[in-house]
């Protein structure tokens, strides 16, 4: 949007302003905005006091678009201009004189000029006029433009600069042209002129029109685009009004005081029309949209209903085929209004009956074509196209029940007869068939002081359901007339749920019963299960104060904060509130569901019509753009980076915190669009969708990454175009390949190394193992070899020889299994270095047997064990006793000489004492003394040592 300072820039949430500034490189050069345009490339051409910048988007700068001499001279650009592109992106600039500004898609610049008419083709007051000032130029066709000027109109051929003049024939002018508008269907041109009214031309038969007299035009018409389209049959004139290019009409924009969604008190100065439709208007005090998608509902005033400014008085309203008007009930003030759609005019029917009526409220077209009306607290029978309204034979109340003029809601059964619901009595019933109205009987109900307000019937009307304020809802069995009441539910989480102060109760396709409270909107299943919608599951608002049902089983809720609808099989939720262009003067109530299908709800003075299908319309899926990328808070430009960062981004490793900004263009409802990003390679899902217009990454690692955009408008529709974009962060040099190869070489190297030193050392541990091993084995044969007295070796073997020889072969076998079995367990024992006591004493025995049989019984022995030691779990060094008992046999025992009756005997005790083991071996030999004075062989260091 241009100014008189500065550029604006608006993307549907917020406005950005583009000023001179002399410390910005590539800054807007003048303030003073006079004309703008945008070429096939996407960029904005802005004509300024100062000359002609270009808007680039992508760069978000201007470039100075140098011009020729003589274009400077004769355009200083500082009133109205005019900018059109053909489609090769030839730019056509006028500026309110004689001369055109050409500039081809190579920059090359030319000029033309405006040919004169004759005299007697001029408009008026310019036949005297010299010079042929141009001021709007228009596309025709791919190689030709529309022009207005001081003349007439023009057409301009671009190949060859030829100019058509279309002279005004039977119209008179007293001015040339101004605002211009091509209808492309009907090939007509249509221009204003200053003073002289709205004119069009038929392009294919050259006739000329102008438009009846009783549409006023304003005399003023600005320089700039004051003619637009608004959708495919208006077009918006700066009078300001809407002009109906189908039948002519005229719906002028009016400022109304009380109203401020009407057209507010400025001059609209300019008009244009955006892609998605939308009707922008520049006025001398702001901006002002009108949105074709936000056309749904449509507000009626009844100017023959009284000023009335507490509720809604307006109840129901019903539409007649006869005469094709619509009647309206007044709660308060009373009485029935009708409204001619075709004049948009009302009138007070009820004041052309004899009596009067209060408390009109529901109006129903019953099946037998009979439309009925409560009123007076009864039933009429109502012929609205004659004005006639006839009241239902009643039957006498039951005693004690009061009279109430409200009769809120009526219903039709399967029998055809008429249920209504009456305040503060309960329900009463008009059957058909009797042609009467009387109080429904059967239970106390109408005795209680209850507010009965709307009915419902079920799919089959074989039950009908009324809901109360403050006392529940009922329900009819309509051939027993047996009442059920239903206070409260349970939920299917078991928590209780209210259904006092119910404000409306709907049957939908499923025999499934929705009743709206003032605590939310309650389902009832045929369980009698109740499912609760609140603000929480998204409904404009938990309180609802009346509930309709679409012909298509919608269900939709006047709530506080607006108008909500339910899908009951998807529980899909939709709000629509002001900025849907639902006036809320007051808080709605009830609906009316037209057989057209439209559905209304009174307000004070008139009411809202809408047709479902028609706002519950899904707009197309947004384009999400990212419009800026920041390092640090600075732009791409102001941290010194250079190269197109739409493309692709490269940063250091230090520039690892960054910011992106995105939008999404969009001007219909741009509050309620949701964004979701995923950075790829960092993130693992999806933003949760939010507001917000801009992202910051902080402490991002290297790596390569792909910035992902996506949109959501107001109908809850994701783009389907993904919007991405390239991220690079290059690694330190210490987390680049050669380095990490480096570092992967030398550390190759190091394990190499130290594998080769780890072969050499354990090499040199296996030579140095087997050595000790070697070493060891000997030490261990030597070991064997003192257990095993060569001497005691020898001299077994040479008994065993003496028993051979003396042909004892059965004394020699024994002696060779004793002798067998001591040297295998000495070899055994001798690999540990524990042995169990009862190893060690077998040996022990072993040996003294072998010793007993070699010398012919000489002495005795025996080995006396505590019954107290577990012989089998004691562990000893192996062969630690033998010694003692071989010393004890040789130097004690073999050289006593023993007396008659005497026996050499041999005692070895084994006992514990406390935690020790004592092993004692006593002999009643010689005596050490003897045996050291008589030097026995067996006494030598060589048997001492024999058995360690």
């Amino acid at each position: 949007m241009g100014t008189g300072n500065g550029l604006n820039r608006f993307d549907g949430r917020e406005f950005k302003v583009y000023l001179p500034n002399p410390k910005v490189k590539n800054a807007l050069q003048g303030a003073s905005i006079t004309g703008l345009g945008e070429d096939p490339q996407g960029r904005i051409w802005v004509t300024n006091n100062k000359g002609i910048d270009i808007y680039n988007p992508l760069t978000d700068d201007f470039s100075k678009l140098d011009l020729i001499s003589e274009a400077a001279l004769d355009h200083s650009f500082r009133v109205g201009c005019f900018i059109t592109f053909d489609h090769t992106g030839r730019a056509i600039i006028t500026s309110g004189h004689h001369n055109i500004l050409i500039i081809e898609p190579d920059g090359k610049q030319r000029i033309i000029t405006t040919p004169e008419v004759p005299k007697e083709d001029r408009p008026l007051e310019l036949k005297h006029q010299k010079g042929n000032k141009v001021y709007i130029t228009i596309p025709k066709s791919k190689e030709e433009v529309w022009l207005s000027s001081d003349h007439g109109l023009f057409s301009l051929r671009l190949k060859d600069d030829h100019f058509t003049h279309y002279p005004l024939k039977d119209c008179t002018w007293n001015f040339g042209p101004g605002a211009m508008f091509y209808e492309k269907a009907k090939e007509r041109v249509w221009m204003t002129a200053f003073g002289s009214g709205f004119f069009y031309l038929d392009v294919r038969t050259g006739k000329w029109g102008k438009l009846r007299k009783e549409i006023y035009i304003q005399d003023y018409i600005s320089a700039g685009q004051s003619m637009a389209a608004f959708g495919t049959d208006y077009l918006f004139l700066n009078t300001p009004g809407l002009y109906n290019l189908k039948t002519g009409s005229f719906f002028f924009a009016k400022h109304i005081p009380d109203d401020p969604y009407s057209f507010p008190t400025g001059t609209a100065l300019c008009a244009y029309t955006d892609r998605e439709g939308i009707l922008w208007i520049g006025t001398t005090v702001g901006l002002v949209k009108l949105d074709p998608h936000l056309q749904g509902f449509k507000h009626v005033f009844l100017e023959a209903h009284p000023v009335f400014d507490y509720d809604n008085s307006v109840f129901d309203i019903f539409f007649e085929p006869k005469d094709k008007k619509f009647y309206a009930s007044s709660f308060y003030c009373g009485g029935v209004y009708a409204y001619d759609p075709i004049s948009k005019s009302s009138e007070d029917i009820t004041s052309k009956l004899p009596a009067p009526l209060r408390g009109t409220c529901k109006i129903l077209r019953d099946s037998k074509g009979k439309t009925w009306i409560t009123a007076n607290g009864t039933l009429y029978e109502a012929d609205f196209v004659n004005h006639r309204f006839t009241p239902a034979r009643s039957a006498p109340p039951p005693k004690g029940v009061r009279l109430d003029p409200v009769v809120p809601d009526m219903e039709e059964d399967a029998d055809g007869n008429i249920w209504l619901a009456k305040w503060g009595v309960g329900p009463l019933i008009y059957d058909r068939k009797a042609n009467i109205l009387s109080h429904v009987e059967g239970d106390r109900y109408a005795d209680e002081p209850n507010r009965a307000y709307m009915l419902c019937a079920d799919r089959a009307r074989k039950h009908i359901w009324m809901c109360t304020a403050g006392n529940g809802i009922w329900t009819y069995d309509i051939k027993t007339r047996k009442a059920t009441s239903i206070v409260e539910l349970k939920d299917k989480d078991g928590a209780l749920v209210s259904l006092n102060d119910a404000s409306g109760i709907e049957c939908d396709f499923e025999d499934k019963i929705w009743v709206s409270t003032r605590l939310g909107l309650v389902a009832i299943d045929a369980n009698k299960k109740a499912l609760v919608l609140t603000e929480v599951n998204g409904l404009a608002n938990s309180q609802i104060e009346g509930l309709g049902k679409d012909l298509k089983g919608r269900l939709w809720l006047a709530t506080a904060s607006g108008i909500s609808m339910v899908d009951p099989r998807t529980l899909e939720v939709r709000n629509f509130d002001e900025r849907h262009g639902l006036k809320l003067d007051a808080t709605l109530d009830a609906f009316s569901v037209l057989p057209s299908g439209e559905v209304c709800s009174g307000t004070k003075r008139g009411f809202i019509i809408f047709h479902p299908d028609s706002v519950l319309q899904y707009g197309s899926a947004l384009k999400p753009i990212i419009t800026n990328f920041r390092l640090e808070g600075r732009t791409w430009k102001e941290a010194g980076q250079v190269g197109n960062w739409r493309e692709k981004i490269v940063l250091k490793p230090s520039q690892n915190i960054f910011s992106i900004e995105y939008a999404a263009p969009n001007f219909t409802l741009s509050e309620d669009t949701r964004f979701s990003y995923y950075l790829e390679g960092l993130d693992k899902t999806w933003s949760e969708p939010q507001q917000n217009k801009e992202v910051t990454f902080t402490s991002v690692p290297p790596g390569t990454y792909k910035f992902c955009l996506k949109a959501r408008n107001k109908d809850g529709i994701w783009s389907k175009q993904i919007t991405t974009l390239d991220i690079v962060i290059k690694p330190p040099f210490w987390q680049t390949p050669w380095f990490i190869a480096l570092i992967n070489l030398i550390i190759g190297g190091l394990i190499y190394g130290a594998y080769r030193l780890r072969t050499w050392q354990i090499r040199k541990e296996e030579r140095m193992k087997a050595e000790f091993n070697k070493r060891l084995a000997e030490v261990e044969m030597a070991a064997l070899r003192s257990q095993m007295n060569p001497h005691f070796l020898f001299n077994c073997l040479n008994s065993i020889n003496r028993f051979i020889q003396r042909n004892e072969p059965d004394t020699a076998s024994a002696y060779l299994t004793k002798f067998s079995r001591l040297i295998r367990l000495v070899l055994d024992n001798s690999r540990s270095n524990l042995v169990t006591l009862r190893d060690e004493l077998e040996a022990l025995r072993l040996y003294l047997e072998l010793e007993a049989m070699r010398f012919v019984n000489r002495f005795t022995y025996h080995i006396n064990i505590s019954p107290d030691l577990d012989i089998t779990c004691l562990e000893i060094p192996p062969m630690i006793i033998q010694p003692y008992v071989e010393n004890a046999i040789w130097h004690g025992l073999m050289h006593k000489e023993a007396k008659p009756g005497e026996e050499c005997h041999l005692e070895v005790r084994v006992f514990p004492e406390g935690n020790t083991l004592v092993v004692e071996v006593e002999d009643n030999g010689v005596g050490r003394n003897m045996a050291r004075a008589l030097k026995s062989k067996s006494a030598t260091a060589q048997n001492r040592t024999a058995w360690p």
